[in-house]
């Protein structure tokens, strides 16, 4: 989500990584033809979405997402990456019900069993991303419950993987856990989860003392301390 806070740096840093995921195959029959395809698709897609231009981002990782599936195949993690990228394009065209398609067509991808609970490709951007995403999709029509599996998910791949430099993408989540608690009339779990927040971003130091979103959630624990 984080095209929802304008850090543009860092979703390019998510297009970059996928772009990474395609160099394997360069030296493929036909790889230098379809990372080039592949790769300035993923660029356009980005300028695209940054300048909130929704439909033709959407017409360029159709396209994306059909040749990743015609060279890696349609359960594969490229073809789940090009699908997270589509499903966030939906998200922010506020068109939720495409976008919780595409999530969950990518989550299949990620999670392919239907037993299973665990990944099986290595946690990254892009399925904390679709994890995310179907986790805000709820919240914000109100389904806290269900959006609350999502955020519980979240949170566990963060205990795994709570490296400083990848804080950020876990941040949203991890806030709108703590909301969905206190939605939920849990108001112990809520502070603890506001409290975890403020530690996080504590550790981050890029928020400051005056940073707009420490200083939301000071005001948070606050009110809930105050009940």
């Amino acid at each position: 989500m984080l095209f929802a806070e304008e850090k543009y740096r860092e979703a390019a840093e998510r297009f970059r990584h996928s772009l990474q995921s395609y160099v394997s195959h360069y030296n493929s029959k036909t790889g230098p033809k379809n990372l080039e395809a592949i790769g300035s698709s993923q660029i356009v897609s980005y300028v695209l979405m940054k300048s909130e231009q929704f439909d033709e981002a959407i017409k360029t990782l159709t396209m994306e997402l059909d040749k990743a599936k015609e060279v890696y195949g349609s359960e594969s993690i490229q073809a789940a990456e090009t699908m997270t990228n589509l499903a966030t394009v939906h998200f922010y065209k506020n068109d939720f019900d495409k976008a919780e398609e595409c999530y969950k067509k990518a989550l299949q991808c990620f999670y392919p069993s239907s037993t299973s609970d665990r990944a099986e490709y290595p946690v990254g951007d892009s399925l904390i991303v679709v994890l995310s995403g179907l986790g805000d999709i709820h919240y914000i029509q109100g389904r806290y419950e269900r959006a609350r599996k999502y955020y519980l998910k979240v949170e566990d791949h963060f205990y795994e993987d709570d490296s400083a430099d990848r804080i950020s993408l876990y941040l949203p989540a991890i806030k709108n856990l703590a909301m969905t608690h206190w939605h939920l009339g849990d108001l112990d779990k809520a502070l603890a989860g506001l409290q975890f927040l403020r530690h996080l971003l504590d550790r981050d130091p890029k928020y400051g003392e005056d940073h707009p979103h420490k200083l939301r959630v000071e005001g948070l624990i606050v009110e809930l301390q105050s009940m």
